[in-house]
């Protein structure tokens, strides 16, 4: 069968304030944008998981999270996939303090999985969920000494195919 593929959902995922001391913090709001699709009888509609902040993380520490809200998954499609990654061009998987990547990166990848314990970077593979309904999601972020301070952000894409 051939696989056709919708893009669902963007998921603007983390801002974060990396400060030269930790005790200080800083939040910023975030958006998404949705949007469902139906192709030649099928449909499948994506419902990223909530945003998660990491708010101030400490550099030389990991800083975790977890969307208060998992996603999901309506279609009725039989088999299916939907994957999570970050698709910008420049510096993907790297949380940065433009959208689309020109600016500072942090110099790890963000991590994300659909459990604590498996985590893969942002970029790829990313994460792939299979004929499930709930998407969980998770995130750690390491901050090296000379991480530049500042505000992080990455947008995570969720895209759905089925066959």
């Amino acid at each position: 069968m051939k696989n056709r593929g919708i893009t669902v959902i963007l998921l603007i995922l983390c801002l974060t304030a990396v400060l030269a001391s930790p005790a200080m913090a800083a939040q910023k709001p975030v958006t998404k944008i949705g949007a469902c699709a139906n192709y030649g009888g099928t449909y499948i509609n994506v419902t990223a998981p909530h945003d998660i902040n990491l708010g101030v993380m400490t550099v030389g520490g990991f800083t975790t999270g977890h969307s208060s809200v998992d996603g999901s998954v309506s279609t009725d499609a039989s088999t299916y996939q939907v994957v999570a990654t970050d698709q910008k061009v420049l510096l993907a998987g790297y949380m940065n303090t433009v959208p689309d990547g020109s600016g500072t990166k942090l110099t790890d990848k963000l991590q994300i999985g659909s459990s604590p314990g498996s985590l893969d970077a942002a970029d790829s593979p990313g994460i792939t969920y299979t004929d499930t309904t709930d998407l969980p999601f998770y995130v750690s972020q390491h901050v090296e000494p000379g991480d530049v301070p500042g505000y992080y952000s990455i947008t995570i894409t969720f895209v759905g195919t089925y066959q």
